[in-house]
């Protein structure tokens, strides 16, 4: 029999580790005459006691434990791979374990791509202030520098096979990849090895992570910097096309109110179009700054993102969910054509000047 594990990455997830396990348990039910499948607990020794609640919740299925006294999602991700790797496993799925809105049918989804992907990414509907980093950052880079459009590149809930498996481990990984940062790599490591596909799963909920959207952008850019020279922006294997041309991410759902207490701009749009020319410069010089391996500013470039941010929120407020996608797909496609416009120094190797060592 093929082999299935389900990673459930966690650091105190107590209140919802339970849930979820149970969840995925009965995903898989319906595939053990075909499957030996398993559901993995990779736990940074949460103090909430996190894997206990795992270990106590009843499931059909066999499950795994992976403690570590390390903390990071990178840390869990890499734990499991290996896992994978040892017990010889054709088919792996990463879950957040915060998830609130899993749906049994997203494992046969996303198992039925893998027969014509070696890794599969979700798509998504999101609220329109959620995604943050995914929508404004992540995005518009693989779209204008991979020449691929991947709407979910950074969503972390992610189907591979074994070939990905093996190819994986044979790496030597940077210590950045222990944090947020390994879903940039993971994904730009598929790009440029194997196939790649999409998938739609519907709506995404989970724990609330605006408290925590500065940090997480610090480390994705990290992440993306150091990836991007890990596996440089030429000669992607494959997309297996996914028909997404008038797939829509934003959710009609009412958003948080959160957001609206924390943006408290007076924007029309001159205001907006100035923060976009800004960000998207922004964004022109981050590219050139890494492929030249000059050192990027961070806190400074993170500055520049809460201010657009907030733009985008507070501009687009009111708008339809139509016209928040359309502003999504413009910062792409506009910084597309402004990296298109440094060909010339491209060709000649005076911009993309990757270190591979």
């Amino acid at each position: 029999m093929k082999k299935i594990a389900v990673c459930l990455p966690s650091y105190n997830e107590s209140g919802n580790i339970s849930k979820i396990t149970t969840q995925i348990d009965q995903a898989l039910s319906p595939l053990l005459s075909l499957y030996k499948c398993t559901i993995v607990n990779c736990d940074n020794n949460s103090p909430d006691h996190t894997n206990k609640y795992f270990c106590d919740t009843q499931t059909v299925c066999s499950k795994y434990s992976i403690l570590s006294d390390k903390i990071g999602k990178g840390v869990n991700i890499l734990n499991f791979i290996r896992y994978c790797e040892d017990t010889n496993v054709d088919y792996a799925f990463m879950f957040d374990s915060d998830l609130t809105s899993f749906q049994p049918e997203w494992i046969e989804k996303m198992l039925n791509e893998l027969k014509i992907a070696d890794f599969v990414t979700p798509l998504y509907k999101r609220k329109r202030y959620e995604g943050n980093t995914t929508n404004h950052f992540v995005f518009p880079l693989i779209y204008s520098l991979y020449g691929v459009t991947i709407r979910q590149p950074i969503g972390g809930d992610y189907a591979f096979n074994k070939k990905y498996i093996n190819l994986f481990c044979q790496l030597n990984h940077p210590s950045f990849v222990q944090s947020y940062g390994i879903d940039i790599y993971m994904l730009l490591c598929a790009l440029k090895n194997v196939t790649v596909s999409q998938v739609e799963l519907g709506y995404k909920k989970h724990a609330p992570s605006d408290h925590k959207m500065l940090r997480i952008f610090n480390e994705v850019v990290n992440g993306f910097t150091n990836s991007m020279i890990c596996f440089p922006p030429q000669n992607c294997v494959r997309l297996i096309s996914t028909n997404i041309e008038n797939y829509i991410s934003i959710d009609k759902r009412i958003s948080d109110d959160f957001y609206k207490r924390n943006v408290r701009l007076k924007i029309n749009k001159e205001t907006f179009e100035d923060c976009y020319f800004q960000w998207k410069q922004k964004l022109k010089e981050y590219i050139i700054q890494v492929n030249c391996s000059k050192k990027v500013e961070v806190e400074n470039f993170a500055l520049y993102f809460d201010d657009y941010v907030k733009a985008y929120w507070k501009y687009f407020e009111k708008s339809s969910v139509e016209q928040c996608e359309h502003q999504i797909y413009r910062l792409a496609n506009d910084l597309k054509k402004e990296m298109e416009g440094e060909k010339d120094a491209i060709d000649k190797g005076r911009l993309y000047r990757f270190r591979t060592e």
